[in-house]
């Protein structure tokens, strides 16, 4: 039996393996790639493969992607992209006891993979750079301010901060002191 998930993060090995289109090779989103008699007598899919029956994948350098250069491919690191917060996380995924593996594994069909990967984990890509969330290493955080919906947002460091979080802040301040503007400026009251 193989394993779909070998770091258990609730991303398939396949997505994490460096491939540049994996939808494309598993249309059905079960972390394999789809049977269509293209796999030869040496297991691999042609599709993956340089040459059929070669051997050597086609992308990636015939390597599993790592990509923080840590020396841990992608499949198995549970940050692929060293930016502190575990991969799960950055899919959606919930990590109650911080291992940065899906809380309450369960493998019924025993395909090695969580059965809920396909239903629960979302590979998302924010900032539309073509680049999955989970593997750029740049932090996200939360920005208060009215920016739409919602009153928050959430955005890179190097998103400009909303014109509208200041005043907030200094009508804030106003309400907490009674309206008293000489006391938020100058620290004195009404004599």
């Amino acid at each position: 039996s193989r394993d779909l998930d070998s770091d258990n993060n609730g991303i398939y090995d396949l997505i994490e393996s460096g491939v540049s289109n994996p939808s494309s090779l598993d249309s059905d989103n079960n972390g394999t790639i789809d049977d269509n008699g293209s796999a030869d007598s040496n297991g691999l899919a042609d599709a993956i493969e340089s040459t059929p029956d070669s051997g050597t994948v086609n992308y990636n350098g015939g390597v599993p992607a790592d990509t923080d250069g840590d020396g841990l491919a992608d499949y198995l690191d549970l940050d692929a992209d060293n930016d502190g917060i575990f991969d799960l996380i950055e899919v959606g995924g919930s990590d109650n006891n911080g291992d940065g593996m899906m809380d309450g594994y369960t493998d019924t069909n025993g395909d090695g993979a969580d059965d809920r990967i396909a239903t629960r984990v979302v590979i998302e890509d924010i900032n539309n750079n073509g680049l999955p969330d989970y593997l750029e290493s740049e932090r996200k955080e939360i920005q208060t301010g009215l920016n739409g919906v919602g009153g928050c947002s959430v955005a890179s460091r190097s998103a400009s901060l909303d014109p509208v979080l200041p005043l907030l802040l200094l009508f804030s301040i106003l309400m907490l002191t009674g309206g008293n503007i000489r006391k938020v400026l100058f620290g004195r009251g009404r004599s």
